[in-house]
C-alpha cells in the first residue's frame, strides 16, 4: 500500500476524467541551444569579432540590452540587492555555517586571546541577534558545520571539536575533540556518519557517536588539500595544484578517481549536480563530473580580485573576493559563466558565503551581514506555474543538479532534464519488476535509491546507477514491504516501512545492498520520515487500538540501535514531516499543519496550528528557514511565512483543476511538486541569474567597416546561448542603417541595399522573466565590391587631320559583376585639370570629331553593374592640325549694272580656331577664274567696286575668306554682273605737240609692262 492510500479513489476517478481531456505537450527536445561560431576568415575577406568586452563598438544610441561591457550581452535584467541588517563584530567574521534559524560564526577575539563561536539568531534576517557566544583559547579557527545539534569546528592547525548546541541559549557542551587533525588550512565536510577533512590531505573521521569520534583515514595527495565537498560516493578536492575526484565508497580505503592538474590553487569548492565550481585565484572554473573518471572544464570566469568563498542559488553564483567585493555570476550556461553585476560589503576582506531561505549570508572582517539579492519586488514569489510534464504518475521527486528523478508509481523510475524548468525533457524511465509501486525516491550523487511497494518478488528498497541520466541501471535491492518513505543520509538508508517498522540499511556499496544495521519494531505503522543529525523523526499509526497517530524522534548516535527520545501523540494521521533546524513540521492530515519546537528532542512542542484554505488534507510539507511549502492534495500548494512560528502567515497559493499535489522539494529557484498524474514546476525565487525583464531589447554596433568600398555581401556567425522560448532575431546594415536586412547563421548574405557603412544588431525577445539570449561573440566576415580591371586605351589616330577620328578601348572586366558602361574624357590639360567633354558610352569605341588645331588628351574608365568605376586607363594623346575658315557664300550682286558701281556680299565665314577673317574678293573676266582682273580685301562681309573704267562688259566675281595664320578657305561660288556704260564716244584728244614719237612708244611699253606686273601679283594662287 502506497502512503497516499486515501487518494487512491481520487486519482483513479481523476484519471478516467484526463483520458477524455486533451492533454499538454510534452517537449522531447533539447532545453536550450549551444550556437557555436566559425571564427576563421576567408582569404582575401575582411573580418571583425566582437567580444563585448569593452564597449568600442556599442551604439550608445540604439542598444538597451545588458551585458556589453561585461563579455555577455542578454536582455535587461530585473534585480536588486539591499542590505537586510549588518551585525557588526570588530575582529570580524571568518566562518558561517547555518541551519533552521541560527547562524554560527566563528571571529576572533582580543581579549581574552582567542577565538569566539557564536550563535546568531537569523529568523528575522532584517534583525540579526545573538544568542550566546563562547570563547576558545585555541587557535584559529577555519571552518565549522552544523548537523542537528552537533556543531563541527576545525583550527588553523587541525584540531577539531565538537559541540552539542541542542540549547540555543547556552554554552554549548563540548562532546568530543581530537588534536592534531593536521594540516595548515583545513576544510571539513560531512555526510551521514563520516566527517572529511581537507588538511593537506583526504583524512576521513567518524562521526557516528558526536561523543566518541575516531580517525578512518588519512589518503596522501601530491598536492595540499584545501576543501572538500562529498556528494555520493565521490569527494571532490581543491588543492593547490588542481582538481581531485576521490572514490569514497569505502570510507576505509579511499582511492583517487581522477584529476585536473595545472588549474592553480584554490581553497574552495561547491559541487552541484554535476558541475563542480572551482575558484582558483581569480578565476571560477565550471568542471563537469559526470563521468568521474573524465572531468573536464567546460568555462570560466576571471575577476579582478581574488575569490575567498562562493554560494550557489540556482542558476545564480556568488563570488566574495579579498577586497569586500560580492560578484554575481550567471551560470545557467556552464559553457559561459556571465557576468551579472557586483556590490561592495564596505568590508576588507570577503571571508565566508551561505545562503539562509534565499538571503545571502556573508561572514566579512568587518563582523556578519545579510543581503536579499534578487527581483525588484523582492526574492521569493506568489508561485508562477512554469509548467506541467504530464503522461505519468508522479508521487515524488527529488533533484540532482539539473535532473529531477521521479517516483512514478506503476511506470517506474524517470529521470527528467530540468536544466529548463518551463521544458523538462524525459530521458529515460526504468520498470525494474512488475508490477511496482514506486512511491519515493532519493538521489544521493550518482546513485538513486527507490522505496518499491508494488507487490513484484523483489519490492522494498531498491538502488539505480545514474551516472548516465539517460541510461539508468538497475543495481540491487533489499526487500522489505511496505515501504512508504525512505531517507538517504551518507551510506545509510532509513525507511518508514509500514507495520515492520523503521530500517536502517547500509548502502555504501549499492550493487551490494545486504547488510541491515539496525530495524524498529515496535507496534506502530510508519509512514514518512526525515533525518537531521543524529535523530530521525518519523510518523507512525500504533497499529493496536485505539490507533492513534504519532510523532516520534529517535536518538541515532549508535545506528545499531535507535532510542526513542519522544512521543507525541496527535489526534489525526500524520502523511508527513519536516525538519530544518529547531522547527519541524508536520502534515496533520484533514486538520491542516502543525509547527513543532523541536530544539529540544527529548520534550518537544507544539507552536501553532495552522488551518489550510482548503477542504482538503495536507499531504506533504517542505521547511527552509522561516518558511515552509504544503501540498494540500486537491487543495493545491500554499506558501507560509512562519518567521513566529506560533503565527504563521499565508504568503502565496496556487490550486487549478485537477491537481491532486502530493510532495513537493526545492531546488535553486524551483519548486517541484509531485501531482499524482503530473510533475508541476513552480518559480520560487528570483534570483539574479535568472531574473529578466519580459521584453524585446536591441544591440547594435556603430560602423564596423573603415573606407569607401562598397560592401557587397557578408556572412556572420555567433557564439550564443538561445533557451526554449527566447528568440534572437540578427540583422545587418550596409548603408548605414537605412535598410536592416535579417541574415541567417553562417549563411552568405548578398545586400539588397549595398554601401560602404557596416553595422550589425540582434534583437532579443523572451516570453518569460526567468531567461533570455546570452550572446558571448560575434563575428562577420565580408566582402567588397571589387572594382573592375581597368581598361586599355588605343593609340589615336587623325589621318586626314580634320579633327574627327574614333577612339577606342579595350574592355573592362568585372570580378563580381559586369561591365554596364565606360567614361570617356576629354581635356587639353595632361592632368585633367579642365574637362571639356565626356562621353559615356556601353561599348568600347567613341566617335570623336570638331577638334581644333591644338594637342588633345584622353583616358578612360568602367563602371560595373553596381556603379563600382574601375581605376582610369592610359592617357592617349593627338594634335590636330590648324583648320581653315569656312567657305562662305557669295550672293547675286544683280543681272546687270549701268554705272559701274555696286555693292557685292557675302555670308559670315567661320574659323574653327576662333581668330579675326580676312576677305578677298577677286574679279575675273571668266566664269572659270582664268584671269583675275581685280581685287578688294575687308574684313567685313560686303564691299563696293567701281568698275566703270573697266567699260561695258561682263565681270565674274568670287571671295575666299583667310584666318590670322593665313590659313584660306575655299574659294565661294563664282556670281557674275554685266556692266552697260552709256554708248556716245568722247571727242579724241588732242595732239600732243612737240612730243617726238620715241618717247610716246617708250611711255606706252612702260604702261603695258606696269599692268601684266600688277595683274599677276593679284592672280589668285
Amino acid at each position: 500500500m502506497t502512503r497516499y492510500w486515501s487518494f487512491i479513489l481520487m486519482v483513479s476517478v481523476l484519471l478516467l476524467s484526463f483520458s477524455i481531456m486533451a492533454k499538454p505537450t510534452v517537449y522531447l527536445s533539447s532545453a536550450s541551444d549551444q550556437i557555436a561560431i566559425d571564427s576563421v576568415p576567408l582569404p582575401g575577406s575582411n573580418w571583425v569579432s566582437e567580444n563585448f568586452m569593452t564597449l568600442g563598438r556599442r551604439d550608445n544610441s540604439a542598444t538597451n540590452a545588458s551585458g556589453w561591457g561585461t563579455g555577455t550581452v542578454t536582455s535587461q535584467r530585473d534585480y536588486t540587492f539591499f542590505q537586510l541588517d549588518q551585525y557588526s563584530i570588530s575582529e570580524g567574521a571568518q566562518s558561517v555555517a547555518v541551519q533552521g534559524r541560527r547562524a554560527y560564526v566563528a571571529t576572533y577575539s582580543l581579549s581574552p586571546l582567542g577565538w569566539v563561536l557564536r550563535s546568531m539568531n537569523v529568523t528575522n534576517p532584517r534583525q540579526v541577534s545573538q544568542l550566546v557566544a563562547w570563547e576558545l583559547t585555541w587557535s584559529l579557527i577555519y571552518d565549522l558545520k552544523v548537523e542537528g545539534d552537533i556543531l563541527y569546528v576545525v583550527s588553523r592547525f587541525g584540531d577539531l571539536r565538537l559541540y552539542n548546541v541542542s540549547n540555543p541559549h547556552a554554552t554549548p557542551i563540548l562532546t568530543d575533540s581530537r588534536s592534531n587533525f593536521g594540516g595548515n588550512w583545513p576544510q571539513i565536510d560531512i555526510q551521514g556518519r563520516f566527517l572529511y577533512g581537507a588538511c593537506d590531505d583526504l583524512r576521513i573521521i567518524n562521526i557516528e557517536d558526536p561523543y566518541n569520534i575516531y580517525s578512518v583515514s588519512n589518503t596522501s595527495l601530491p598536492a595540499s588539500v584545501y576543501d572538500v565537498d562529498v556528494v555520493g560516493n565521490m569527494a571532490y578536492l581543491s588543492t593547490s595544484n588542481g582538481f581531485y575526484i576521490v572514490n569514497v565508497s569505502s570510507p576505509y580505503s579511499p582511492s583517487v578517481v581522477a584529476s585536473i592538474g595545472g588549474l592553480g590553487t584554490s581553497f574552495d569548492l561547491h559541487v552541484d549536480g554535476n558541475i563542480v565550481y572551482y575558484p582558483s585565484w581569480s578565476t571560477i572554473q565550471l568542471i563537469d563530473v559526470s563521468v568521474p573518471s573524465q572531468p573536464t572544464v567546460l568555462g570560466y570566469y576571471t575577476l579582478t580580485n581574488n575569490i575567498q568563498s562562493l554560494a550557489l542559488q540556482g542558476n545564480t553564483l556568488f563570488l566574495g573576493d579579498d577586497s569586500g567585493t560580492i560578484a554575481i555570476l550567471d551560470v545557467i550556461d556552464p559553457l559561459n559563466p556571465t557576468y551579472v553585476d557586483e556590490f561592495d560589503t564596505g568590508a576588507a576582506v570577503i571571508n565566508d558565503l551561505t545562503f539562509y531561505n534565499g538571503d545571502l549570508v556573508i561572514a566579512t572582517s568587518s563582523g556578519l551581514v545579510i543581503y536579499r539579492v534578487g527581483s525588484s519586488s523582492g526574492g521569493l514569489t506568489d508561485l508562477p506555474l512554469l509548467s506541467t510534464f504530464t503522461g505519468y504518475p508522479v508521487f515524488d521527486v527529488k533533484i540532482l543538479g539539473n535532473i529531477a528523478y521521479l517516483a512514478a508509481g506503476p511506470e517506474g523510475l524517470l529521470a527528467l532534464n530540468v536544466s529548463d524548468p518551463v521544458n523538462p525533457v524525459l530521458l529515460d524511465k526504468i520498470n525494474h519488476t512488475s508490477p511496482v509501486d514506486y512511491d519515493a525516491v532519493v538521489v544521493q550523487g550518482h546513485y538513486c535509491f527507490v522505496a518499491d511497494d508494488g507487490g513484484s518478488l523483489e519490492e522494498g528498497l531498491l538502488a539505480f546507477n545514474v551516472t548516465d541520466p539517460t541510461n539508468l541501471q538497475f543495481l540491487d535491492y533489499y526487500p522489505v514491504t511496505n515501504i512508504n518513505d525512505l531517507a538517504v543520509v551518507g551510506d545509510v538508508a532509513y525507511l518508514a516501512a509500514g507495520n515492520d517498522g523503521l530500517y536502517l540499511i547500509n548502502v555504501t556499496d549499492p550493487n551490494n545492498m545486504s547488510t541491515r544495521i539496525s530495524n524498529v519494531t515496535d507496534g506502530n505503522s510508519y509512514w514518512d520520515l526525515c533525518v537531521q543529525g543524529h535523530f530521525v523523526y518519523a510518523t507512525a499509526m500504533y497499529s493496536s487500538p485505539p490507533f492513534d497517530f504519532g510523532f516520534y524522534i529517535y536518538d541515532a548516535t549508535n545506528l545499531s540501535s535507535l532510542v526513542l527520545t519522544n512521543r507525541t501523540t496527535k489526534p489525526f494521521w500524520l502523511s508527513d514531516v519536516a525538519v530544518d533546524g529547531d522547527i519541524g513540521v508536520l502534515a496533520e492530515g484533514d486538520r491542516g499543519i502543525s509547527l513543532q519546537n523541536v530544539t529540544n528532542p527529548f520534550d518537544v512542542s507544539t507552536f501553532s496550528l495552522y488551518n489550510l484554505p482548503g477542504s482538503n488534507a495536507s499531504t506533504g510539507v517542505e521547511i527552509f528557514g522561516p518558511y515552509v511549502i504544503i501540498t494540500e492534495g486537491f487543495g493545491g500548494i500554499h506558501l507560509l511565512n512562519a518567521t513566529n512560528p506560533r503565527t504563521p502567515q499565508l504568503i502565496a497559493s496556487y490550486n487549478a483543476t485537477p491537481m491532486i499535489a502530493a510532495m513537493a522539494t526545492m531546488q535553486g529557484d524551483y519548486l517541484y511538486v509531485a501531482n499524482g498524474t503530473s510533475l508541476m514546476i513552480f518559480r520560487l525565487f528570483r534570483s539574479p541569474g535568472s531574473t529578466y525583464n519580459v521584453s524585446d531589447v536591441v544591440a547594435q554596433s556603430i560602423d564596423i567597416h573603415s573606407d569607401s568600398r562598397l560592401i557587397e555581401n557578408a556572412t556572420l556567425t555567433f557564439d550564443a546561448f538561445l533557451p526554449y522560448y527566447t528568440s534572437a532575431i540578427w540583422q545587418l546594415t550596409a548603408d548605414g542603417g537605412v535598410h536592416w536586412e535579417t541574415v541567417s547563421l553562417g549563411v552568405l548574405h548578398e545586400f539588397t541595399y549595398r554601401g560602404n557603412d557596416l553595422r550589425w544588431r540582434s534583437i532579443f525577445s523572451t516570453n518569460y522573466d526567468d531567461r533570455s539570449p546570452h550572446l558571448y561573440q560575434l563575428d562577420i566576415t565580408w566582402w567588397y565590391n571589387e572594382p573592375p580591371l581597368a581598361p586599355s586605351l588605343d593609340p589615336i589616330q587623325d589621318p586626314d587631320g580634320d579633327g574627327a577620328f574614333t577612339v577606342s578601348w579595350s574592355a573592362g572586366w568585372d570580378f563580381d559583376g559586369t561591365i554596364s558602361y565606360y567614361q570617356l574624357q576629354l581635356s587639353n590639360e595632361s592632368n585633367f585639370s579642365n574637362i571639356l567633354q565626356e562621353w559615356t558610352p556601353a561599348v568600347t569605341s567613341q566617335a570623336v570629331s570638331g577638334l581644333i588645331g591644338i594637342t588633345y588628351y584622353f583616358r578612360v574608365l568602367a563602371y560595373d553593374n553596381d556603379g563600382v568605376p574601375s581605376s582610369w586607363s592610359n592617357v592617349e594623346s593627338i594634335g590636330v592640325a590648324n583648320q581653315p575658315p569656312t567657305t562662305p557664300t557669295l550672293y547675286d550682286p544683280g543681272t546687270t549694272d549701268d554705272d559701274g558701281v555696286f555693292t557685292v556680299s557675302w555670308s559670315t565665314s567661320i574659323d574653327p580656331e576662333g581668330t579675326t577673317i580676312e576677305y578677298t574678293l577677286e574679279m575675273f573676266d571668266t566664269a572659270t577664274m582664268d584671269n583675275s582682273l581685280s581685287f578688294w580685301q575687308t574684313s567685313t562681309t560686303s564691299i563696293q567696286v567701281d568698275i566703270s573704267d573697266f567699260g561695258s562688259g561682263t565681270y565674274y566675281f568670287a571671295v575666299i575668306a583667310e584666318d590670322e595664320q593665313l590659313i584660306r578657305s575655299g574659294w565661294s561660288n563664282v556670281e557674275s554682273i554685266t556692266i552697260e556704260l552709256p554708248t556716245t564716244p568722247p571727242p579724241p584728244p588732242p595732239p600732243i605737240p612737240g612730243f617726238p614719237i620715241e618717247a610716246i612708244i617708250v611711255g606706252l611699253l612702260l604702261a603695258v609692262i606696269l599692268v601684266l606686273i600688277r595683274r599677276r601679283r593679284r592672280h589668285p594662287s
